[in-house]
Parts: C-alpha cells; structure tokens; sequence
C-alpha cells in the first residue's frame, strides 16, 4: 500500500539584507561603544593640535551648536528607518497582514521602552522621583511611528506629506508658541516648549531637571529623521535606478538637507537636546 505524505513543502524565506547598511550600523555602534575615546586619548598623549581638533568632536556641545558626536544618536535612528522598507514594506508586499506587522511593531515598541526602565534602573530606584524617557524609548517610538506611517499611507506622497507635517508643526511650536509667562521663540533650556512640555506631561524626573532631551517634543521630531531613513531605503531597494544613480540622489538629498539646516540656523538654532528642525536637517 502506498503512503501518502501530507506534509506541505518546506518554504525557505532569503531576508534582504543591505550591507551598506549594516556595515554603518556597526560603525555607529563603534563610536557609540567609545571608539572615539581612543581619539581623545591620543590628542592628550601627542598633544597635536590635529588631533585634538578631532578630540573635540568626540563630546556634544554643551547646547547649541553642533559636533560630530552629536551625530550618533539621530545616525542609529536614520539607519531604524532605512530598514523599514526591508522589514515592513517587503512583508506587505509578499501578502503579510498589515495587523500582523503592526503587532510586531508595537511589541518591539513595548520592548525598548521596557528596556529604557531596565536601564533607568526602575527595578532599583521604583517609581518615586524616576526617570521614564530614555534613548531606549525614543528610539521605540520613533520607529513605532515612521512604520506606522510607512505602512498605512498608500503612497510615497503620503510619507512626504507626513514628513513635512512632523517637521512644520515641531517648528511652529518651537518657535511662535508662546510658554505660559514667557514669549514665542525662546531656546533657553528652563523656558522652551520643549520644557514646559516636559514638565506638564512626563511624570516623575526629567534628566536634565527642567527638561527632558528624550521629552514630548524630542520624540516627535526624531520621528522625522526616522521618516527620512524610510525614504532612503525605499530609493535603495528600489529596481528602478542603478546604484551609482542611488548614491547621486542620496548625497543630493543629503547635501539639500544640510544647506536648508545651515540656512534655518540663521534664525532657528541648532540644538540637539530640543531636536530643533535644523539639528535634524543636518543631522540627516
């Protein structure tokens, strides 16, 4: 008697993988492991101005302004959202249900938030005068938020128009929204929107007293430079160009973001621990 075998065939999925992207990844984790600590120890042992002109660059600026170490953070979140298209757009493509990725999206969400507590120390300090926000969590919503968008809009003129929408409202908050008892446009540390946001929605401590640089505000701005990885990774898994014309069209967009970063700077400061529109701009 023949036997018939009921098994359904094994199905093997090849995951996209982008080395450039990867081989970036890496490198900011380098410099965020300290890498650039090597720097400021040899600019102290040889002493040579050179060397210790890129010393200097491996501290943040003290408020505004802007150094090459303020690039890690917002370079980590730019790859998050260059591996959206990998990771979300090509499962929608291959028939996966949006609800399913959205479960995904939101557990990972819940993950680095939980983690941010972890490392804040939650199991050790509990909820008396802690601290809530971390890296950890605005990572986790700015890329809750750009895949949320990057799954639900139905075209690429949907994620530009929510890019333009994240970016105009940061900046029309940050600079002609009055703070109770101060005026519009002020980027002192204890009488921005930024901290009066922080104040009145963040509970418990926030890192810098008055403010919070991973607060309300921060957060919504950093899901644009999230976005603007998504727009990258969508041109470089793209058919539709040839990679020499990919690389032209990045560096274009990169060098735009910069010249109209270096231009809003004029009148809207640079200052990372507010994500103010012009830091992002160049920071992209």
């Amino acid at each position: 008697m023949a036997e018939t075998s009921t098994s359904a065939p094994l199905r093997t999925e090849t995951k996209e993988r982008l080395l450039s992207l990867d081989t970036l990844r890496g490198f900011d984790m380098a410099m965020l492991l300290g890498i650039g600590g090597i720097l400021v120890a040899l600019a102290e042992l040889t002493g040579w101005k050179w060397m210790e002109v890129l010393a200097t660059q491996q501290h943040h600026v003290q408020w505004e302004g802007f150094r090459f170490y303020d690039l890690i953070f917002p370079l980590f979140m730019f790859i998050s959202g260059v591996a959206i298209p990998y990771a979300i757009t090509s499962k929608v493509e291959k028939g996966v249900a949006k609800s399913l990725l959205l479960r995904k999206i939101f557990i990972r969400l819940l993950a680095l938030i939980g983690f941010g507590l972890l490392y804040n120390g939650i199991l050790s300090r509990g909820f008396t005068n802690f601290r809530y926000v971390s890296v950890l969590s605005q990572i986790g919503f700015g890329y809750f938020f750009a895949a949320l968008i990057c799954l639900y809009s139905r075209s690429i003129k949907g994620w530009v128009f929510w890019l333009l929408g994240i970016m105009g409202g940061v900046a029309v908050l940050q600079l002609f929204v009055p703070v109770p008892g101060f005026r519009a446009g002020t980027f002192d540390p204890a009488t921005s929107i930024n901290a009066w946001l922080d104040q009145h929605l963040i509970p418990g401590r926030l890192n810098d007293k008055v403010f919070d640089p991973e607060g309300v505000l921060c957060i919504i701005s950093a899901i644009s430079i999230t976005l603007m990885g998504a727009f990258a990774g969508y041109l470089l898994r793209g058919k539709k160009h040839a990679p020499t014309k990919k690389a032209l069209y990045i560096a274009l967009g990169g060098v735009g973001a910069i010249a109209l970063g270096l231009a809003l700077s004029t009148f809207y400061p640079v200052i990372k621990k507010m994500w103010t529109v012009p830091y992002v701009l160049l920071a992209a």
